[in-house]
């Protein structure tokens, strides 16, 4: 039984984390290096840009797969790293005649299913809803990646995720609360100046919340996120990855707003309402322990392993 995984990147990016610039990258690149040594997978796996949302997207991939090789004769299971829900349901459904096995694709939650016993998701969650042909697999962090360095001078280093179009925000409040801190930091011993980054780069209060950022390698954002001490989620999530990652880094994560799924909030350290008790050093330098600790089992190898595992099931296929 093998697995082919269709991968939405480079083979470049695949072999090198300095190239990594977004989500759908890192994911791959630690799917990928999480894979290596598989005696299931078909090999070499396909990766791809943006040709795999054209229209003639059977076509691509057929193709594709005749350039790199792989004959699809001889493989079960076919596994969409990051593939639009349509193009798996109508597109490439052609495939299902050819593999003996199903399609299967990542999502964050139990969204776009198939009714088609052989389409098949995987999340991160479950929410409300149907969970026909959906297997859950929990969260992942890149905890290797995103590691505590938090420097122990006199500078309170906070940092708000970006803007993102068409998604609930609450920067107004996030200003609010900023100012307030601001306010409050020459009445404390320890703090003598407010540093406030904006996705990556620093600046002031009433600067943040625009559009107008873009794409940074995923080791410049982690080195970012390791010196921070209090990081703000800005805008309604499907998952994200952002308060993970900071937890993961060190830092203590606000969300103001219910902007994640409760059941993830639940499990996690994450503040509601920020008090000044937090600027206590002491307070946030104790957090940085339990905040690391909360997703140190969120490891992408435990991800991984579950994914291949839920595909190798025999009472799947």
């Amino acid at each position: 039984m093998s697995i082919l995984i269709v991968y939405p990147c480079s083979q470049a990016v695949l072999d090198d984390i300095n190239l990594v610039t977004n989500y759908d990258e890192m994911k791959a690149h630690l799917i990928y290096k999480n894979t290596q040594g598989c005696k299931h997978l078909a090999c070499p796996e396909i990766f791809y840009h943006d040709d795999f949302k054209s229209d003639d997207i059977e076509f691509i991939f057929k193709d594709a797969c005749r350039v790199n090789n792989i004959h699809l004769g001889t493989v079960s299971h076919i596994l969409f790293a990051k593939l639009k829900f349509r193009a798996v349901e109508h597109s490439l459904r052609c495939l299902l005649d050819i593999i003996p096995g199903c399609l299967w694709k990542l999502e964050d939650k139990n969204i776009k299913i198939s009714n088609n016993s052989r389409i098949k998701t995987i999340g991160h969650y479950t929410d409300t809803g149907s969970t026909q042909n959906y297997y859950d697999v929990g969260q992942v962090v890149a905890n290797d990646l995103f590691v505590p360095q938090q420097q122990m001078d006199r500078i309170l280093r906070i940092h708000v995720d970006h803007n993102l179009h068409k998604r609930k925000h609450c920067f107004t409040e996030i200003k609010q609360t900023l100012k307030r801190i601001e306010s409050y930091i020459p009445q404390t011993e320890h703090w003598t100046d407010l540093e406030v980054t904006y996705h990556d780069k620093i600046c002031d209060i009433d600067d943040i919340g625009h559009m107008d950022y873009g794409s940074i390698p995923i080791t410049e954002l982690a080195a970012i996120y390791s010196k921070t001490n209090i990081a703000f989620v800005s805008h309604k999530e499907t998952l994200g990855m952002y308060h993970l990652e900071m937890l993961s880094a060190g830092a203590s994560v606000i969300c103001l707003q219910p902007f994640l799924h409760k059941s993830i909030f639940g499990n996690l350290p994450l503040i509601k309402n920020y008090q000044h008790d937090l600027l206590d050093p002491y307070v946030l330098f104790q957090r940085i322990y339990s905040n690391r600790n909360a997703v140190l089992d969120y490891t992408f190898k435990t991800y991984t392993d579950k994914i291949l595992n839920i595909i190798l099931d025999r009472s799947h296929s």
